[in-house]
């Protein structure tokens, strides 16, 4: 049986821009970078997130919107060179919608977690069929 792998693209809108959300691989390879155990991150209260924790989850969210411009930036692991910059973040979002961008951006990482179908058992050896 074949499953879809891609993961679901979330629409954003900031500054008048309609843009998405999507979490892969690449998105956690980014958060590792920057926070070490990505999970234990996610496992915080979101009312805990600083600024910084938003927008560089809003940007690891992002990279695939830009992925042209991204891509050797993240085949080669530099991230300070990924679209959109956090700079640029900064000016795209104003304090006032954070608390509407973080509903968004944990619905985007809920919507990229693969489904677990019911009665289910994980097969992880290899080349079983």
């Amino acid at each position: 049986m074949l499953h879809n792998l891609e993961p679901t693209r979330v629409p954003i809108k900031l500054c008048g821009k309609e843009l998405y959300l999507r979490y892969d691989l690449n998105s956690q390879l980014y958060l590792e970078h920057y926070y070490g155990e990505v999970d234990l991150f996610l496992d915080k209260d979101m009312d805990s997130w600083s600024i910084g924790d938003a927008v560089h989850l809003l940007r690891a969210g992002l990279m695939d919107c830009y992925f042209k411009e991204n891509e050797d930036a993240i085949s080669q692991r530099r991230w300070d060179d990924v679209k959109p910059s956090l700079a640029g973040l900064g000016r795209m979002v104003e304090r006032s919608g954070l608390p509407d961008i973080t509903m968004t951006i944990i619905g985007a990482i809920v919507a990229s977690l693969p489904e677990v179908v019911e009665g289910a058992e994980p097969n992880f050896q290899t080349g079983a069929g």
